[in-house]
């Protein structure tokens, strides 16, 4: 599939690239952290981090086509770049739309968004540990496959959105090696006052065959946001007892002023629901400030509770944020 889409992606471009109604947009983003870490025997205790140094070309051609092409110059401390997304897209009306390529798949809402628009540094453990894997270890949140998506306006109240992908489950620039694809849909209902209801399942297969699913409730406006959403994921193992992981976060944030932004989140994640006492629990704490745009250095405290081992505590971790987004 992976094939596939490259020259489909080729052929595009090189048709019609010189016909576009108006000149790409460039986008950089660069983003770094300071973490210092309370927990003992960790070594370094504070460090400084390049997470992400982004640039993206997107626009639109003539005939409707959309495209989004983003790489990160770095490459988890490597100074090679890293293709994160690249994508075009069919816009038929607003019940039908097909985007092909490479690119974020529609499961779970914490880090579906651009990453300069996360409200905390640091994703939920449920979100980590469940969403950014789906279908391959180590993965970025992103696949390769075919995507289709739309919105029907019910009445001036309700809105319902989908989205159906199906993809490789092999994990972002990767060959593919195997026959069986994995499937990602996706539905929410949009309510009065700014409220959203959305449900979202993963079925795929690679070494085992895996089996996900995620709800979620959220309330997005100008001033405040607030969102609680679970996740479960089941892996059927070839041998031994199916293994379940679990979790959930619940989050509020405030803007108190129009640079300043507060909030706090609670997460929970149980890597596995048939073993007792192995929950991993944090409370997070953020306060930003917004220099305008996307720019901004946020502040998240972390008050983790888990033992690391025997003989030592998890400590706490503070974490601040510097972002650039031109």
């Amino acid at each position: 599939m992976k094939k596939s889409i490259l020259l489909a992606l080729i052929l595009v471009f090189s048709t019609q690239l010189y016909s576009q109604s108006k000149t790409p947009k460039v986008k950089i983003w660069v983003w770094g952290v300071l973490q210092n870490d309370a927990t003992e025997n960790i070594v370094p205790t504070t460090q400084f981090q390049m997470r992400a140094a982004r640039i993206i070309l997107l626009g639109n051609f003539n005939s409707g086509i959309g495209y989004h092409i983003m790489a990160d110059m770095y490459d988890q401390g490597n100074m090679r770049p890293t293709l994160m997304q690249a994508w075009f897209s069919y816009k038929i009306n607003h019940y039908l739309q097909m985007r092909m390529g490479q690119f974020k798949y529609p499961f779970g809402t914490e880090a579906y968004g651009p990453l300069v628009k996360w409200k905390f540094v640091n994703p939920s453990f449920v979100t980590g540990k469940v969403v950014k894997s789906l279908g391959k270890e180590g993965s970025i949140f992103r696949d390769i496959g075919v995507q289709f998506s739309g919105m029907a306006k019910m009445n001036k109240d309700f809105t319902f959105v989908y989205k159906a992908m199906v993809m490789n489950g092999n994990g972002a620039n990767t060959f593919e090696n195997n026959d069986a694809k994995d499937f990602v849909g996706f539905v929410g209902l949009k309510l009065p006052y700014n409220i959203m209801i959305s449900g979202s399942f993963f079925s795929g297969k690679s070494d085992t065959t895996e089996n996900a699913f995620a709800t979620t409730v959220q309330i997005d406006t100008k001033k405040y946001t607030a969102k609680v959403e679970y996740i479960s994921a089941t892996n059927s193992m070839l041998v031994g007892d199916d293994k379940t992981k679990a979790g959930f976060f619940a989050h509020v944030t405030y803007k108190i002023t129009k640079n300043i932004e507060a909030g706090v989140r609670y997460d929970s994640f149980d890597p596995n629901t048939a073993v007792d006492n192995n929950s991993l629990n944090r409370t997070t704490i953020m306060a930003a400030y917004n220099f305008g745009g996307l720019n901004r250095i946020m502040l998240n405290y972390e008050l983790r509770n888990k033992d690391v081992d025997k003989d030592n505590k998890w400590g706490n971790l503070l974490t601040v944020l510097f972002q650039a987004a031109l």
